[in-house]
């Protein structure tokens, strides 16, 4: 009857020692995922901050695309307005000649 004891003992001992070994190992991935999880956060947080700096620079460019297609807007307008004011001196000075110089311009085509 005692060596029966000292057997189931040394079962217990044996899946004693093997829960440590088995609870060990399960230990070891835990931390191998946490860390693998927390590279996995580390990476995820970069590229994150990789995409709101893009989308702020892209939000940057168009407003700045944005100033410099109204700034170009601007000048044609200003640009088109000297166009016709000087259409309209030019005009007014051809008016002038011709009113002007009329009887020069009949002599000369008599002569």
């Amino acid at each position: 009857m005692e060596a029966d004891w000292s057997k189931l003992i040394e079962g217990i001992q044996i899946v004693s020692k093997h829960s440590k070994e088995i609870g060990y190992q399960a230990d070891i991935q835990r931390e191998q995922v946490e860390r693998i999880l927390e590279e996995t956060r580390r990476g995820i947080e970069g590229y994150e901050n990789r995409i709101c700096a893009a989308e702020k620079a892209a939000e940057d460019a168009k407003e700045t695309a944005r100033v410099q297609i109204m700034a170009a807007e601007e000048r044609t307008r200003l640009a088109e307005e000297r166009a016709l004011a000087a259409e309209s001196w030019l005009k007014r000075v051809q008016d002038a000649m011709f009113t002007e110089f009329n009887d020069l311009l009949t002599w000369s085509a008599a002569s």
